[in-house]
């Protein structure tokens, strides 16, 4: 199996998939091999990718909190709605855009220019909708969302991840998919244990997978891997941590990768 990232991997710095990686997909398909898409994109900005290139019917979504197998979840996570509370409490008073994502919603207070970029780049719309409503209507669940998104400019994103560190006592997980990006996902997810999840439920030994990213939320799953690739516009932690770096995604990165190693 192959476990690839999306945004900064699969797709150009112009979110498109180019020809040679549309090719080496075919190849490795033809070959047997499964490839699966895992990202921090819920799963409707993710299944037009996944059909566009013909693959299985496999997506791993919000960083591993939710894993959806021909149209159903076989494994979801969410964070616990107290403390997404006190997140969205400590993120207002900073002032930072906030994104909640629950199974197939993408919910938002209201609409600003973070929104719109997302939008862009996924091709998504939002929910709107004023967040003591939207934690009413979880409350008989007693949890939240699978994901939390914070947008922001770099150093505003840092301030909020060293403040969450410090007032939110949980395991919960935090990761910079990118400087202007903080994500939260519960525990007992990740993008590691969600392809180990799939490595057992297809009998498949972690020496046969490939797993390849460009973040540092794709850390985990590129070290369990048997071969871990970075892409070639990783920051330098993840390339450190790779058995093999190969080229950017403006160059082809993925293709060049995979037809190597197969």
């Amino acid at each position: 199996m192959i476990f690839s990232d999306i945004d900064g991997t699969i797709l150009n710095t112009r979110h498109q998939l180019t020809e040679a990686t549309r090719q080496a997909v075919a190849k490795a398909l033809g070959k047997g091999v499964r490839i699966v898409l895992v990202s921090a994109r819920m799963p409707q900005g993710m299944e037009p990718i996944r059909k566009e290139l013909a693959l299985p019917d496999i997506l791993i979504c919000y960083g591993g909190a939710l894993i959806m197998e021909d149209g159903k979840a076989v494994f979801s996570r969410f964070l616990p709605l107290s403390e997404t509370r006190k997140i969205a409490e400590t993120a207002g008073r900073i002032g930072i855009h906030i994104s909640l994502y629950r199974q197939d919603r993408w919910i938002i207070g209201q609409p600003d220019e973070w929104a719109g970029q997302e939008s862009d780049i996924t091709s998504l719309t939002p929910d709107i909708c004023p967040f003591p409503d939207i934690f009413q209507q979880w409350e008989d669940a007693r949890t939240g969302p699978n994901k939390i998104l914070f947008m922001a400019k770099p150093d505003r994103i840092t301030a909020l991840k060293q403040a969450l560190e410090h007032e939110v006592h949980t395991d919960l997980t935090f990761c910079r998919s990118k400087p202007t990006y903080l994500e939260v996902i519960p525990p007992e997810s990740s993008k590691r244990l969600a392809v180990s999840f799939l490595c057992k439920r297809y009998g498949i030994p972690r020496e046969d997978i490939l797993a390849i990213g460009d973040g540092e939320n794709d850390l985990d799953m590129i070290e369990f891997a048997g071969i871990g690739v970075a892409m070639g516009n990783a920051p330098a932690s993840v390339k450190n941590t790779a058995d093999f770096v190969t080229r950017t995604n403006d160059e082809d990165g993925w293709a060049f990768a995979v037809q190597n190693d197969l």
